[in-house]
């Protein structure tokens, strides 16, 4: 299991697909202005503004909201054995929101929309 966190310590964006969250493919091409899991970045994704998650090109209503609050916390889940991407807040378990993850990834943190300012910590 490997997990990684960040910190929102600013929002100032008006797309709500700004932030996203989550894992990419260890050799894929990777741009931070290209929101993860869709169309031009591969990969699985929480959109933290939002509550989508994202694979394929294909936005998924996870969650009823998102999260755009000052110091809110994120946390990612991999579990390689099982091969889900699961997402917490503040220390809450919000769920499961990727099934069939699979190869080598990557943790990622999109900011497409403008500027943004996060504060990342990485466990593994």
């Amino acid at each position: 299991i490997h997990e990684f966190e960040i910190k929102i310590e600013d929002w100032k964006t008006q797309d709500d697909l700004g932030l996203a969250i989550g894992l990419v493919p260890h050799d894929s091409p990777f741009n931070i202005t290209n929101p993860i899991g869709y169309e031009a970045t591969p990969g699985w994704s929480f959109v933290v503004g939002n509550g989508t998650t994202m694979n394929n090109g294909k936005p998924k209503r996870w969650k009823d909201k998102g999260f755009t609050k000052i110091d809110t916390r994120i946390l990612i889940r991999y579990d390689s054995d099982k091969g889900t991407m699961e997402v917490c807040e503040n220390g809450k378990i919000l769920g499961v929101a990727h099934k069939n993850v699979s190869g080598d990834v990557r943790p990622a943190v999109s900011c497409a929309g403008g500027p943004q300012q996060v504060y990342t910590e990485l466990y593994t």
